[in-house]
């Protein structure tokens, strides 16, 4: 599920951590950390948000390209992180992103345990474009929503894990109704290790269909009671996530 919203979230996140801490930094080392660097290391993903075939690649010549935008853009913003980072920032910087790295890593590495699996699986995923459209559009609302509420720092961190959560499972879902369990659990695989440190570390008792998440967004609760509905109706248990 090569998605170049999952991605493009993962990058743009990056760019909003770096450009926190160019802002933190200063000017930086070398006088060219601006905030056009970190955008211009984001738009290599550009052919994978306008190309919907290549962002579902099915074929080891479709996912070589898609790879060569992905670690062009990872090293782009790696670079702009040695350049302008102190070593503190480099450490947390390292540690925010290093799930996402790997996923990149493990997904463009030729011949790996996960990158099989996902050709494996990838016509099917390929068929799930609109879902997958639907689930990563009601994320991205209410992320942004987030941003713009004020609350305590500990609600912004419910909030985040809940609408994290939905996102997983409303994708899950989707390659549920129409894939098999192992491409369902790739598929949240995916998410997770996109999600990265903040996720493992923060949002292990945050369900979207539990207390824990109650008065989170309406809409992703919505969109959440569908996907229970389907799980019960194909008799099929999640791992724990």
């Amino acid at each position: 599920m090569a998605r170049h919203r999952l991605w493009g979230r993962f990058c743009g996140a990056a760019s909003d951590r770096t450009t926190r801490s160019r802002d933190a930094a200063g000017t930086g080392r070398s006088g060219s950390c601006q905030n056009g660097e970190v955008s211009e290391c984001v738009s290599k993903l550009d052919l994978l948000s306008q190309n919907q075939s290549l962002a579902f690649a099915t074929t080891e010549a479709e996912l070589k390209r898609v790879c060569s935008h992905l670690t062009g853009a990872l090293d782009c913003v790696n670079a702009f992180t040695r350049r302008c980072f102190n070593e503190k920032q480099q450490d947390v910087y390292k540690r925010l992103t290093s799930g996402a790295a790997q996923l990149i890593e493990d997904f463009c590495r030729e011949g790996s345990p996960f990158r099989l699996t996902y050709l494996k699986h990838s016509k099917c995923y390929k068929e799930l474009q609109d879902d997958y459209n639907k689930c990563a559009s009601i994320y991205v609302a209410q992320r942004a929503e987030t941003q713009v509420q004020t609350m305590s720092a500990q609600d912004k961190i419910r909030n985040s894990c809940c609408q994290m959560d939905g996102y997983k499972q409303c994708a899950k879902t989707a390659v549920l109704r129409h894939c098999d369990v192992e491409a369902a659990e790739l598929a949240e695989d995916i998410i997770v290790k996109a999600g990265g440190y903040l996720v493992t570390t923060h949002c292990s008792g945050y369900r979207i269909d539990e207390p824990s998440c109650r008065g989170c967004s309406a809409r992703v609760a919505i969109a959440l009671s569908a996907t229970v509905a389907v799980m019960a109706g194909l008799h099929l248990l999640p791992r724990t996530l």
